[in-house]
């Protein structure tokens, strides 16, 4: 039975562990309330980045009153781009509704903040008076965060206040990733000759794994020779090796304390306009230069220093961690291949992918078309027309049949349709998906113990197959008027007589037509020569007739063997030629084989005295000599076709 009750936690990205703490806090909370939680995955609301990231954005849309009672709203990873004013500004689209902010404190909504000042100065001096720190480098960030000006500036006031000069620090402002802050230490110390640092204190933990794997790689010692602390208290920083000091911000914590405070603005009761979470830092062994054992100088500083002695676990772990992430970013890469692919087959082996990952429940919407963003949006309108192509529920033993028509609905009213997927407590996520400048729809997935980096990743697979779908409906709307004005031209001789097949001056005109589109819609594919083997034999032993006959049995076998969108055209005697978008070599290979088996069939099937043998060349477009244009293809592909029959005859010889 579905929750009265929906609260909607908008994140930036899943595959953050900062996100998925709070993720757990609200949803803890949730259980305690039966409330169901929807996740909004929108990544940076004001993206700046040339890559196409701004597109998540578009899953924000389902934030209103049809679809919520309530929203949590995680604003620190918005500020690298958005400065309070106008952040503030953005979301008063969704002051119709109660809304909760965990991060910074924000003018007219209530604020869950964590209070860093005390731990992170400690940790400093810390630094300072325990392991006699001097020079130092920041591994900061250029922000308009206040959590990033905040953590800065006290960085800054506690060296000041040991008569430390700014001067002697090294700072750096990279964008809290492991990539940037390994790159800026290795051109630091290529600059240097050495890495002439007591410690670096990163503001977060990835530029601090950043630092310490580069350490690591040029055998510089981590703590005996450079100190390396971070800042999130991440899952991973406790398994590295060394494990890593790092200023734990109770996450979990602040995301059950919004939970419960968006609820009680829901049931009408006022909450307080900040709350504050106390921070701790961790001791561990990436500041043990010196021994720690019995500092303890306030509550701030817990030490955890031996929180392992197991170097190949904690190594084990810690390799785990990167190649999650490895195989994250390569298999996004990778799912931006495209397949042609139709509806059908496409909506029929969704719920499989889903289920053999483990989901319990899943469901994909496609848009009626696909619809541009040419340019960078903060707001995305929802079309009125979309369809849910693909739905499961394994604890209801809800499932859709592909055979069935996509259901059609209003996203405007509902995030989907009732009754395809029961709503739960641990939290459905929203994603857009897209491809380059083209939404195309979104998906809806029960979030359960997959790792969190894999949803975004299935939905960059499917964003991919789901735009290749889009791409083969307009190839087959423009084949068909393609073939439309076919029948125009056959009234003026484009029909070859004897097979009922596009002549030579139709496949010019049609291939050519069918290569452009291709050109427009950065298609690949192939143009192929097909020639009979040994047409004059049969011709000179058994007549003309004969021939004609071998001639039109080639082509069905042609026809029987290539898609209703290729274009096909006899364009002399035995010679036919074909053009084939989107058509690839490992299928072509199969489409070879296939015809050699139809050969066969026939002379069987008609008793036959002679045997039909086709040989085929290709040349795989675009070309890079001569791009899309049909003519110096097809004598590529017929000189091409010389070699294949070359190649036969050696071996009939042989």
């Amino acid at each position: 039975m579905e929750s009265k009750i929906r609260i909607g936690l908008l994140v930036d990205y899943l595959e953050s562990e900062y996100s998925d703490s709070l993720i757990k806090g609200v949803s803890t909370f949730c259980k305690t309330k039966g409330i169901s939680l929807y996740i909004f995955f929108v990544g940076e609301i004001k993206n700046v980045d040339t890559t196409f990231n701004y597109q998540y954005v578009a899953a924000a849309s389902f934030i209103t009153q049809n679809n919520l009672d309530g929203v949590v709203i995680t604003s620190g990873g918005q500020f690298h781009s958005f400065t309070k004013e106008e952040f503030v500004s953005y979301l008063k689209k969704y002051f119709s509704l109660p809304l909760v902010n965990i991060s910074s404190q924000l003018p007219q909504i209530p604020s869950l903040v964590v209070d860093c000042k005390d731990a992170f100065s400690e940790l400093i001096k810390f630094l300072i008076e325990k392991q006699h720190c001097r020079r130092f480098g920041l591994m900061g960030v250029k922000s308009n965060s206040a959590e990033v000006i905040e953590r800065t500036n006290i960085f800054k006031e506690v060296l000041q206040s040991y008569n430390i000069p700014l001067s002697s620090v090294v700072f750096w402002e990279e964008d809290f990733s492991y990539t940037k802050a390994y790159l800026a230490v290795e051109k630091y110390y290529q600059k240097q000759k050495s890495l002439d640092l007591d410690a670096i204190v990163c503001l977060n933990d990835d530029m601090a794994f950043g630092c310490m794997d580069f350490c690591n790689q040029n055998n510089i010692s981590v703590p005996k020779e450079v100190i390396v602390t971070g800042f999130d208290d991440s899952e991973r920083a406790a398994f590295f090796s060394p494990t890593l000091t790092s200023v734990n911000q109770s996450l979990q914590l602040q995301g059950y304390k919004a939970g419960e405070s968006v609820f009680s603005l829901i049931q009408g009761f006022d909450v307080p306009i900040v709350q504050e979470v106390k921070a701790n830092t961790v001791l561990r062994q990436s500041c043990e230069k010196y021994n720690v054992s019995d500092f303890y100088p306030s509550d701030n500083l817990t030490n955890e220093v031996n929180v392992s002695n197991d170097s190949s676990y904690k190594e084990i772990i810690a390799e785990w961690f990167l190649r999650r992430s490895q195989l994250y970013y390569a298999a996004s890469i990778y799912a931006d291949i495209q397949n042609d692919m139709q509806l059908d087959s496409f909506r029929g082996g969704l719920n499989n992918v889903f289920l053999s990952f483990g989901i319990k429940a899943a469901a994909v919407v496609m848009y009626e078309a696909p619809i541009k963003e040419k340019e960078r949006f903060e707001y995305f309108s929802l079309p009125q027309n979309a369809y849910l192509i693909s739905y499961f529920d394994a604890e209801m033993n809800v499932f859709s049949d592909s055979q069935e028509r996509p259901i059609e609905f209003n996203p405007k009213n509902h995030i989907l349709p009732p009754n395809c997927i029961s709503e739960t407590p641990d939290g459905l996520i929203v994603i857009a998906l897209f491809h380059r400048q083209l939404q195309l729809g979104y998906i809806v997935v029960r979030r359960g113990n997959l790792d969190r980096a894999v949803y975004g990743l299935i939905a960059k697979s499917i964003s991919a197959q789901l735009d290749s779908v889009f791409a083969f409906s307009k190839i087959r709307r423009e084949q068909e008027l393609i073939s439309n004005r076919a029948v125009q031209l056959d009234l003026i001789a484009h029909t070859d007589e004897l097979t009922g097949l596009k002549n030579r001056r139709g496949l010019i005109e049609l291939g050519q037509a069918s290569l452009n589109l291709s050109e427009s819609m950065q298609m690949s594919g192939l143009v192929i020569y097909a020639d009979m083997d040994g047409l004059k034999r049969i011709n000179d032993r058994y007549g003309h007739e004969a021939g004609d006959t071998a001639i039109i049995a080639q082509s069905k076998i042609l026809k029987k063997n290539f898609r209703s969108m290729d274009i096909l055209a006899r364009i002399a005697g035995d010679e036919f030629a074909l053009v084939c978008p989107g058509l690839n070599i490992k299928t072509f290979e199969s489409i070879k084989k296939s015809i050699e088996k139809d050969c066969i069939e026939w002379k069987e099937k008609n008793n036959s005295p002679f045997a039909v043998s086709i040989s085929l060349g290709y040349v795989e477009y675009p070309h890079k000599n001569v791009g899309y244009s049909i003519t110096p293809l097809l004598a590529e592909a017929d000189s091409n076709l010389y070699f294949e029959k070359r190649r036969k005859k050696e071996l009939q010889n042989n």
